[in-house]
């Protein structure tokens, strides 16, 4: 049985900004992902505005990951950030608070590895997924 994969949009120019990206034949450019483009025109739409907007389109890559892949990938964050902020929490000592919910920004790239992603983070058109940590009772 084939290992199954998840589907992951990346954006960039060229298939070369991706790593690892699949070739011309293996990504997928354009087309309907779900996303909605209507607030890419203003109400009187203009050429420059609709260029960009294409070009925008065109620049979506489908990459496929395995999802043992991604499920590695995502183990091992866990288990970083939680020797991460149990290391914290012990050097912290705190008396009187404690920490009780932690919630991360967390960006997947081309190759289903997971990166916590920083304010004032640069990443152009990053999507983050946001996981929210609770303390075990």
């Amino acid at each position: 049985m084939p290992d199954e994969t998840i589907s992951i949009v990346t954006s960039g120019d060229t298939p070369d900004e991706s790593p690892k990206a699949p070739d011309s034949d293996g990504a997928k450019n354009g087309g309907h992902i779900g996303v909605d483009w209507s607030d890419a025109w203003d109400a009187q739409p203009n050429e420059q505005t609709q260029k960009q907007a294409a070009k925008a389109v065109d620049s979506l890559r489908l990459h496929n990951v395995s999802i043992k892949k991604l499920e590695k990938e995502l183990v091992d964050f866990m288990q970083t950030v939680d020797q991460m902020f149990s290391r914290a929490d012990a050097e912290a000592d705190m008396k009187s608070i404690e920490l009780s919910e932690i919630e991360l920004s967390v960006a997947i790239n081309a190759e289903g590895s997971f990166s916590l992603v920083g304010l004032g983070a640069k990443v152009a058109d990053t999507r983050t997924v946001l996981l929210r940590f609770k303390r075990k009772s």
